[in-house]
């Protein structure tokens, strides 16, 4: 008898086990399902330009997909760098930042998104760093409008871009174009 009170409750723990997997699993999921779900992602994003500097987007995002609609409210701390600038000594620049994204897939594979995002100013830094203001290579305040997807090995975003400069409470406006296309081996 203790024998097979033991045997339920490792069946028990199997389809337990295989419960929470699922679970997760359909939560892991990168499309969009007909059923409301959540996510809540922590991660660092980051980029680095050879001989000219570096952003990290050390994030926390809280997103909803139903159906082909996607909303996601991000935040987090940006820390970005220069290689050769003598104002900053190697010292990074931190940032807070808030933003948000919503997304309507057209097909499985492609999207349109609109999307707006807070840079703040350095809290560990005074001085103004050009290299880094209102260069869109790095963090920067805006809202923004694309088309993007993945296909096999190729990832791209087209889109329209305008970048404000709130790190330094200047409020100057740049539009721009944005592309990037990416590869996968």
């Amino acid at each position: 008898m203790n024998c097979s009170n033991n045997l339920s409750g490792k069946a028990l723990f199997t389809l337990l086990y295989f419960f929470v997997v699922s679970i997760l699993s359909a939560q892991e999921k990168r499309g969009f399902s007909s059923a409301p779900y959540f996510q809540f992602h922590q991660q660092a994003i980051s980029e680095t330009y050879p001989n000219l500097g570096y952003y990290v987007y050390y994030q926390n995002a809280l997103t909803i997909n139903v159906n082909k609609y996607r909303a996601t409210l991000k935040a987090g701390i940006v820390e970005q760098g220069l290689y050769a600038d003598a104002v900053l000594n190697g010292v990074p620049l931190l940032q807070n930042y808030y933003g948000g994204e919503i997304e309507y897939s057209l097909v499985d594979w492609m999207g349109l998104y609109a999307q707006g995002q807070y840079v703040s100013g350095p809290f560990n830094q005074k001085k103004r760093v050009n290299g880094t203001t209102m260069n869109p290579l790095f963090a920067q305040s805006g809202i923004g409008s694309g088309v993007r997807g993945e296909f096999n090995s190729l990832q791209f975003d087209l889109g329209v871009h305008k970048y404000f400069d709130t790190q330094f409470k200047e409020f100057d406006a740049d539009t721009r174009v944005k592309g990037k296309v990416s590869f996968g081996f």
